[in-house]
């Protein structure tokens, strides 16, 4: 760079933030395939195993406090095993329809499910037990901004959007289109356009 300026590579701030051990409770330790960057990126739901309180026999949820659950194969018991975690229901509130949840083993918040991680803190394999929001977990639909079929899904329903949002998903796909039709003009497909 000009003007005797020392640039040094940063990195992202996620990054920084597990190898500090200021992250949340569960990443994954990245390599960039191209670069041989180490990167951390955040657990996405679908990577773990679920426990859901909807999938509990209501007959166990209304008796019973709590269940047993083995997060390596999935099982839920009344017995609690050495490799089991111990899932506590939540109170019953005064509406009958509202939905049974489960009490998180780490943060002690109630919530719909409650989820076992393969990965520790700095992405090495370790299970950790807990839900969503305590081991800071993503999941697919928030990565799908930017993406050209959820811009088409905004456009196809603009009036569900804001303004900002629809100006970004035009832009998402103009941007798309025209990488397309740069590839195309270059693989000789398409001749340029005479101005």
């Amino acid at each position: 760079m000009k003007g005797g300026r020392k640039y040094k590579a940063q990195g992202d701030a996620f990054s920084h933030a597990v190898h500090a051990g200021q992250g949340p409770r569960t990443a994954v330790a990245c390599t960039h395939a191209r670069t041989g960057r180490h990167y951390a990126r955040r657990v996405n739901v679908d990577e773990c195993r679920a426990l859901s309180a909807g999938t509990i026999p209501t007959t166990w949820a209304r008796t019973l406090p709590g269940l047993a659950w083995v997060p390596g194969s999935g099982a839920i018991s009344l017995d609690v095993l050495p490799e089991s975690v111990w899932v506590a229901f939540a109170p019953l509130t005064a509406r009958r329809t509202a939905p049974r949840r489960l009490i998180c083993p780490h943060c002690t918040r109630p919530c719909r499910s409650v989820y076992a991680s393969p990965y520790g803190p700095q992405g090495q394999p370790d299970e950790q037990v807990g839900c969503r929001a305590c081991l800071g977990l993503t999941h697919p639909a928030r990565q799908r901004h930017k993406c050209p079929d959820w811009a088409a899904q905004v456009l196809e329903h603009p009036q569900n959007h804001s303004p900002t949002t629809r100006r970004r998903a035009l832009q998402v796909i103009n941007g798309s289109a025209s990488r397309i039709l740069h590839a195309v003009r270059l693989a000789g497909h398409i001749e340029p356009l005479e101005k």
